[in-house]
């Protein structure tokens, strides 16, 4: 046991509160704790979803490996109850965002926006063959030169009296679809927001279930082209005072947009003190609910006293980190602002004292941080080793092997192997089942 080991473990052995009682406080007592961590353990036995090397693929292997994970984790949703699919899903977004993000583009936006913007009718049409994935979608909104700006949509849905058909075109460059998740490989239909044009009339944005590929082979449609654009990933009286420079604006001549404009940077600090407030509010709230069940039950300080400090060093962090803003407004002083910065100093040193434990309490397993310097057991050497593949002989560590990387006409190279399987409806008899 090397020296940060031994640290860990004397922190550990001191503890001056219960972490299994804040780790409960985090997840909403003791059946949802128990819940979360059975998730995990889902995820981290199974061989599909379990990925220990991710660092190491190239982008064709990881999107490979991505796909193969959505097809497994939908097998496994379906053997859950609703609450469990819920606490799977959350799992999934603590341990991979970009598989979270790919179910959720299908699982919510896509199958959301015809639940909501459908019919009856359209929603029953399309309802099983979502749920099943029989069809993979996503949810085409952003454009590459207006992001979500709504308005400005260039994409257009012309009504084709003669054949009953709507025409998507994107007509320019900024039109182009784009961030909107598997559609560069896999997704075989899309929701996409355009502006609906009926005799030569823009009627306004509407939304379209469009098919992006074949679901006999994997295939582009005809008139339609996507690709891979790489690797993605995102108080009161402030506010008040914002508002009115504004209104001073607009009154003094300047339009509302061009008034927005020259206050964006501001509106953006706004935004951050607005949270930061709602943050310690309501931190301050569950710090007062915990003292008091507490001292209703046995009359003991429990875990309040460690939560008040950790709400107390948040806010001097937030002040202290934008305390050229709050002077420059007059909320706080010269004086005041040297006050923060020895506040938050002093408190600095009395929660690093519980650190350790506070980390813990957070019940995160090491496979989900995928990262030698957090693992719980602290031995950051043997750690590092195994994280980076180093050849050693200790360890009996192996080569990992690229996989073939090809993509003929928009379908990707591992297309039979995880996609196929869902949409031609196939995957809920041969499932295997989840190890709970």
């Amino acid at each position: 046991m090397n020296e940060e080991m031994r640290t860990i473990a004397r922190e550990r052995e001191n503890a001056p509160f219960d972490v299994r009682e804040l780790t409960h406080v985090i997840y909403g007592g003791p059946q949802a704790t128990a819940l979360k961590e059975r998730m995990a353990l889902i995820i981290e036995r199974d061989p599909v979803l379990f990925v220990k090397n991710y660092y190491d693929m190239t982008r064709p292997e990881a999107r490979q490996k991505c796909m193969a994970q959505v097809r497994r984790a939908l097998q496994i949703a379906q053997q859950l109850k609703p609450e469990e699919q819920r606490a799977f899903s959350q799992a999934i977004a603590s341990y991979d965002r970009t598989l979270s993000m790919r179910l959720y583009v299908h699982c919510t936006l896509f199958k959301e926006s015809i639940y909501t913007h459908g019919t009856k009718e359209q929603w029953l049409k399309w309802k099983d063959d979502i749920e099943s994935a029989r069809v993979l979608g996503c949810f085409a909104m952003t454009e590459l030169g207006h992001s979500s700006f709504l308005r400005g949509i260039e994409t257009t849905a012309t009504y084709d009296k003669a054949t009953g058909e709507f025409i998507l075109h994107s007509p320019t460059l900024t039109a182009s679809k784009w961030w909107i998740g598997m559609a560069g490989e896999t997704a075989t239909h899309t929701v996409a927001i355009a502006r609906l044009i009926v005799d030569n009339k823009d009627l306004g944005l509407n939304w379209f279930v469009v098919q992006l590929r074949s679901l006999v082979d994997g295939t582009l449609m005809p008139g339609v082209t996507c690709g891979d654009i790489g690797a993605k990933m995102g108080r009161a009286g402030y506010i008040t005072h914002v508002a009115q420079q504004l209104q001073a604006d607009v009154v003094a001549g300047k339009d509302v947009e061009e008034a927005w404009n020259d206050n964006l940077m501001a509106l953006v600090s706004c935004s951050r003190v607005h949270t930061w407030y709602f943050v310690v509010n309501f931190f301050h709230q569950v710090v007062e609910e915990q003292r008091q069940q507490r001292t209703n039950a046995d009359g003991q300080a429990g875990i309040a006293p460690t939560l008040h400090k950790l709400c107390l060093l948040f806010a001097l962090d937030r002040v202290h980190a934008e305390a050229a803003l709050f002077l420059e407004y007059g909320y706080i002083t010269g004086e005041e602002a040297a006050l923060v910065r020895r506040s938050h100093l002093k408190l600095c040193r009395e929660v690093r004292k519980d650190a350790v434990l506070l980390t813990d309490a957070l019940a995160i397993p090491d496979y989900v941080l995928k990262a030698p310097f957090g693992a719980y057991d602290g031995d950051i050497y043997r750690n590092s080793v195994l994280t980076n593949h180093i050849p050693h002989t200790m360890y009996n560590l192996k080569v990992v092997t690229s996989a073939p990387q090809t993509n003929v006409n928009g379908r990707p190279f591992y297309y039979e192997e995880s996609v196929a399987p869902l949409i031609r409806g196939v995957d809920l008899a041969g499932r295997s089942p989840a190890k709970l």
